[in-house]
């Protein structure tokens, strides 16, 4: 798991808005974590930064935090609907990039048999991550 110390992150609280601005927020399939979402937040993460061993962004990724009682949901506004969790927003922000970086060689790993939406994921994060020395 990459790990991301509290340096790393630049939290940008969004003022005023609240569980129910869906129309700011990519939506949440588990109802109840919507409900629970107390605070939000934003994090950029920069071009170039390393998120995991030997990969490294291309672009900058804009994650947003939602802070619960049980602990911090990390999504990204990319198609791909993965996210990350923990009890911090460092741990929930390492398991995104994680995530992004599992997805993506799991979706190189059977490129031949992707339907569309898989083909357009593995674009999307091959624009996103770059493995070291594939710039």
């Amino acid at each position: 798991m990459t790990t991301v110390g509290t340096r790393d992150i630049v939290l940008h609280p969004v003022q005023g808005q609240s569980a129910d601005r869906q129309d700011i927020l990519p939506p949440l399939d588990n109802k109840k974590v919507a409900q629970d979402v107390e605070a939000l937040g934003l994090v950029v993460c920069i071009s170039g930064w390393e998120i995991a061993p030997g990969h490294k962004l291309n672009d900058t990724l804009l994650m947003q935090l939602r802070f619960t009682p049980s602990g911090v949901l990390a999504v990204t506004y990319l198609d791909a609907e993965e996210y990350g969790w923990g009890t911090t927003s460092e741990e929930a922000v390492s398991d995104l990039l994680s995530s992004l970086v599992e997805y993506l060689a799991s979706l190189e790993e059977r490129q031949e048999r992707l339907a569309r939406s898989g083909r357009d994921d593995l674009a999307n994060l091959r624009r996103l991550i770059a493995r070291e020395g594939n710039r």
